[in-house]
């Protein structure tokens, strides 16, 4: 997925999709996609015209639904239930790649730790101060 570069778009243009798409390096299919997913459009003799201002707007919003926001050390994001979570009973398993021959940066490690909700196995790839910040949140909770 590209990112899409928001200072291409003219404020007061009105595009049409194919125009648009081309100005941002996407295909018209990914516009259509967003058009039906509430993207405001005006439609004058069956086409469709993008007003630079409202497309600014709808990708800053979707861009801001994105966000999770950062989490706190001792703190999961569970994708199943699409939100933060603290482990189950607190206990965490730490994969360390300092020593490995795996493709991963140079002293990251990977922590693994359950839901409390859906049970469901969660991931958190950080490095060896991220362990020290986890360990003594576990310790303070």
């Amino acid at each position: 997925m590209t990112k899409i570069k928001l200072n291409k778009v003219a404020p007061t243009k009105r595009y049409r999709v194919r125009e648009l798409a081309e100005k941002l390096g996407i295909t018209s299919r990914a516009l259509y996609y967003k058009i039906k997913d509430d993207l405001p459009v005006i439609t004058m003799k069956g086409t469709f015209y993008i007003v630079g201002n409202e497309f600014i707007e709808y990708e800053k919003g979707k861009r801001e639904q994105r966000k999770k926001g950062s989490l706190k050390p001792n703190e999961f994001y569970c994708v199943h239930c699409d939100s933060k979570r603290k482990p189950l009973n607190g206990q965490v398993e730490v994969y360390d790649f300092s020593n490995s021959d795996k493709k991963v940066r140079k002293g990251s490690i990977l922590l693994k730790a359950t839901c409390p909700i859906c049970k469901k196995q969660m991931n958190r790839f950080g490095s060896q101060k991220d362990k020290e910040k986890f360990l003594e949140a576990a310790a303070t909770d």
